[in-house]
């Protein structure tokens, strides 16, 4: 399936971005809630998961617990976020190593980037797809984001 943008309720892209806000200097991370609905991706909910990175200002790390609650008990996982405190929101290096060790399982990716100097936010959505060279690799595909 092709899939051509990625909805997000405007009150809840709010939020979402409040919430990036709440963890400044540290990345926030969490799981996203939604569905596809033909070649479209619905973003119905985020759940915020604690980062335990031992730099949390510079990566991101899911609670063990927190994640294997979401994984095991959320039908409608959809994917992850996570945010770049100090940077755009486009995904570094780290970001897709990291994303190998989640599987084929996630089908979007958002991240949101701060600027310090005007204190304002912005959040990109990918989406996550297998290299066609190598099925178990995983990379990210800018993909629109409609807020509605």
């Amino acid at each position: 399936m092709v899939h051509s943008s990625v909805h997000i309720p405007s009150v809840l892209l709010e939020r979402l971005e409040r919430y990036v806000r709440s963890c400044l200097p540290q990345e926030a991370c969490g799981a996203l809630l939604g569905y596809t609905e033909g070649i479209y991706i619905q973003i119905s909910n985020f759940i915020p998961i604690p980062n335990i990175a031992a730099d949390p200002c510079h990566h991101f790390e899911f609670d063990g617990p927190n994640w294997v609650t979401c994984v095991m008990q959320e039908k409608a996982l959809i994917g992850i976020f996570h945010s770049h405190p100090a940077s755009p929101p486009v995904p570094s290096e780290e970001d897709l190593r990291q994303l190998q060790l989640f599987g084929p399982g996630l089908t979007v990716y958002l991240i949101t980037g701060t600027d310090h100097s005007t204190g304002g936010v912005s959040t990109a959505s990918y989406l996550v797809i297998s290299d066609a060279g190598s099925p178990s690799a995983l990379s990210l595909k800018p993909i629109p984001l409609s807020v509605t």
